[in-house]
């Protein structure tokens, strides 16, 4: 956790409580006791009959990770994403499907990335004749299930907006290949890459600007009027937490860099400095309690190497991640681990 108390609220990032909305299904059929697996991590079992309640995004990682561990079954979280519904998007749904292009959809899910979590970011990048959206998660959320049911349900999103115009070249993940691909087979329907530099979709280009089938610009405006009002109604991130969750989110890219994260935020690089500045903070300051937080609670709660953790938190190696971790807390990360890892508890 931080060294030192910050001079603004942490904002704790969040998910809806639909992203568990088949887990009493899809636990027991895992041969799990899904009740106890929910009061065992905090989570009341009725707020999953209401929606919009949010819950902390770190948490149901861990859940999602414990549930796959315990049952045996590697693909928890594409079972989730595989029973979610599209209208489960609420007004959303029907602002995506009926947009104009496949660029649009993907703008709109960029736009409104926080009515759906405070943890996924998507970005589009285009080569030539093709395109990548590469999906990311905050690095306190990066394990695999839920990294899965991120894409899955990109995926499901995407292709229930724009029916017929979503077909991707190849699907690709960080991580390793599990044993079983039969249920990545079923929801993906295209090649898949593992241990890939990068973690989205690959797709020809020429398919982002293709017409819509379902678009209607005046069901679009309707719908765009409620999501607006919507969005109006989260609560205001403060411009400390917009550059704590950038930062979170461009360190395994290769870093947060005062440039990258000014630009993320429409921001001149010096106009972000002196607005943090009016706040009693540093960006430098910022961006090492942040590597410093995510290191911790990888350490904690994950069994990952130094060598991914040290990769997650924007580090060149682990040997550089391990010295300036013990700097910081005066014990190696492998010591701290055993005290304070799951291990240790």
């Amino acid at each position: 956790m931080p060294s030192g108390p910050s001079k603004a609220e942490n904002h704790v990032p969040q998910v809806r409580s639909v992203t568990l909305c088949d887990y009493v299904r899809v636990g027991r059929a895992a041969g799990l006791d899904p009740f106890a697996m929910l009061q065992e991590f905090g989570i009341d079992p009725r707020l999953l009959d209401v929606p919009e309640t949010r819950l902390p995004a770190a948490t149901v990682s861990r859940l999602l990770e414990e549930s796959a561990r315990r049952s045996g079954v590697e693909s928890i979280g594409l079972l989730l994403a595989e029973a979610r519904p599209f209208a489960s998007l609420g007004p959303l749904s029907l602002l995506l499907r009926h947009e104009v292009s496949l660029r649009a959809v993907i703008g709109r899910l960029i736009e409104y990335r926080r009515l759906i979590s405070d943890v996924q970011e998507l970005e589009l990048r285009e080569h030539g004749d093709e395109a990548e959206l590469h999906v990311g998660l905050t690095a306190s959320v990066s394990g695999r299930q839920a990294v899965e049911l991120s894409m899955a349900l990109t995926e499901r999103f995407v292709n229930e907006a724009v029916s017929g115009g979503w077909q991707p070249l190849s699907v690709h993940f960080r991580h390793g290949a599990p044993a079983d691909l039969s249920a990545h087979r079923r929801i993906f329907r295209c090649p898949l890459r593992f241990d890939s530099h990068f973690q989205g979709f690959r797709l020809a280009a020429a398919l982002l600007d293709r017409e819509n089938a379902f678009a209607d610009p005046g069901l679009m405006r309707h719908a765009k009027d409620h999501v607006d009002l919507l969005a109006r109604e989260l609560r205001r991130q403060s411009l400390t937490e917009q550059v704590r969750e950038m930062i979170a989110t461009l360190l395994p890219k290769g870093g947060a860099s005062l440039n990258k994260v000014a630009r993320q935020l429409q921001l001149h690089p010096r106009a972000l400095q002196r607005s943090l500045a009016k706040e009693g903070l540093a960006f430098t300051e910022l961006v090492e309690g942040v590597r410093n937080d995510l290191a911790q609670d990888l350490l904690r709660r994950t069994e990952l190497p130094m060598s991914e953790i040290a990769h997650l938190t924007g580090y060149a190696s682990a040997t550089s991640f391990s010295r300036r971790f013990a700097e910081r807390n005066a014990v190696p990360p492998s010591e701290w681990r055993l005290r304070h890892g799951t291990a240790a508890r």
